[in-house]
């Protein structure tokens, strides 16, 4: 039972949480490098786009809340909150790559077929 509790306490969970972030920042910022340097088309993003960006980014605020009532940075919340909102600020207003891939990942949603039973 004590592996369990382990395994599922918030030291473990935040630190896989804020791995991924980072995973996710790092990925994020090597394919912007890289279409800098190739030189993508460009593109203006429409209302709807927008809409769909600014729903995630509340995700990610409800994240953020998350990381900082963790008990694991309990005196360091501060600069954990402010280096995730840096994170997430970039991601959403900067990163094209990232922003591609959520709005992506959005239109597969709305195109998904659910079935009744």
């Amino acid at each position: 039972m004590n592996i369990l509790c382990f395994i599922f306490s918030d030291y473990i969970w935040f630190w896989l949480l804020e791995a991924f972030i980072l995973a996710v920042f790092i990925r994020a910022i090597i394919f912007d490098i890289k279409s800098r340097i190739i030189h993508f088309a460009e593109l203006t993003r429409g209302g709807v786009s927008q809409e769909t960006l600014l729903s995630f980014l509340a995700l990610a605020i409800i994240l953020i809340e998350i990381i900082i009532s963790s008990d694991v940075i309990s005196n360091h919340r501060v600069i954990a909150g402010l280096l995730n909102v840096a994170v997430f600020i970039y991601l959403f207003l900067f990163s094209s790559y990232f922003t591609n891939k959520l709005i992506g990942w959005s239109e597969k949603l709305k195109k998904r077929k659910f079935y009744f039973h």
